[in-house]
């Protein structure tokens, strides 16, 4: 009987570590195509990954208008790095590094329980 419930434990561990894992993936991979959909001048699309409170301070336009002031600063986006993903109670923090053509930024987003994204900071 020992066994059978330490068999139990150890299965329903490994399930809530992957689906923790999935979900850390699936922000990550969100944070990851926001970058790709700036880059491509995609900004409807970005911006429909935010969350409904940030759509409605930050339009469209402000974030093209943001984009085109970094790339104005630092040049072209040419890539991406992963960084760290962080939980705080609820929320998470993905860090990506934006890599341009003059220098190297760090994009951190926060996401509710719902992946979209609740605030995004530029470092």
């Amino acid at each position: 009987m020992r066994k059978q419930l330490l068999v139990f434990l150890l299965l329903l561990t490994s399930m809530i570590v992957t689906i923790g894992c999935n979900d850390h993936d699936d922000i990550e991979e969100i944070a990851v195509e926001y970058l790709e959909q700036l880059k491509a001048e995609n900004f409807d699309e970005a911006s429909a990954m935010f969350n409904d409170r940030v759509q409605a301070l930050y339009t469209t336009e402000q974030l093209e208008k943001t984009w085109e002031e970094i790339k104005g600063d630092i040049g072209e986006f040419k890539g991406q790095e992963y960084e760290a993903t962080e939980e705080f109670g609820t929320s998470e923090t993905v860090h990506i590094r934006g890599i341009f053509d003059k220098n190297q930024i760090i994009f951190s987003f926060n996401f509710d329980e719902n992946n979209k994204i609740t605030n995004f900071y530029i470092h």
